[in-house]
């Protein structure tokens, strides 16, 4: 064989392997996907307290990437304005937030 052949072989093998690799890389890709999916479905289940079963499997991942996201937010606002309660500082800023809430309301 030639040099030029050897190369070309050393090449090809090189670009399978590489090409196995991808492969392999893209199966892991699919299933870590299909994992996340499952846990986005299993934690709004969760939420919504209903059997993971009840759980559309067509629901896009965004949306319910969104739902956890404003169910945190939501509960997050809701131990924020605990914490706010306990004090008589914090009670002023409860009231201001009415205040500005109910003002914003009135505007629109």
């Amino acid at each position: 064989m030639t040099r030029s052949n050897l190369l070309w072989d050393a090449e090809r093998r090189e670009v399978s392997e590489l090409l196995a690799r991808l492969d392999s890389l893209n199966r892991q890709r699919s299933a870590l996907t299909e994992q996340k999916h499952r846990l986005l479905r299993l934690m709004v289940a969760r939420i919504r307290n209903v059997p993971v079963e009840a759980m559309s499997l067509l629901e896009p991942p965004q949306q319910l990437e969104r739902e956890i996201e404003a169910t945190i937010a939501h509960h997050q606002a809701i131990c924020e304005s605990r914490l706010l309660a306990e004090s008589d500082f914090g009670r002023r800023i409860l009231e201001l937030r009415q205040w500005r809430a109910a003002l914003t309301g009135s505007l629109s």
